[in-house]
C-alpha cells in the first residue's frame, strides 16, 4: 500500500519495478498518440502533427527507462 510518509526506506528492486511500470505506460501512451494522430483531416493537421512530435517523444522516453530498468535490474543481481 502507498503511504505519504513510509515506515520503511525503498529497496532498489522496488523503484526498478515502479520505473518499469512507467515505461510501460509511456510506451502505451506513446503508440496512442501515434496511432490518433494518423489518417487526420487537414484541419487538424497541426494538432496531428502535435500528437506525432509527443507520441515520438513518449516513445523514446520509455526506451531510455526500459534499458535503464534493465541495466539496473542486471547490476543489481
Amino acid at each position: 500500500m502507498f503511504w505519504i510518509f513510509p515506515s520503511q526506506p525503498t529497496t532498489p528492486g522496488q523503484f526498478l519495478v515502479f520505473l518499469g511500470a512507467v515505461a510501460v505506460v509511456l510506451l502505451v501512451v506513446g503508440g496512442v498518440l501515434l496511432y490518433l494522430s494518423t489518417g487526420q483531416p487537414p484541419e487538424k493537421a497541426e494538432m496531428a502533427a502535435a500528437a506525432w512530435s509527443l507520441g515520438i517523444k513518449a516513445t523514446c522516453a520509455s526506451v531510455v527507462l526500459g534499458v535503464g530498468t534493465w541495466l539496473g535490474a542486471r547490476l543489481l543481481a
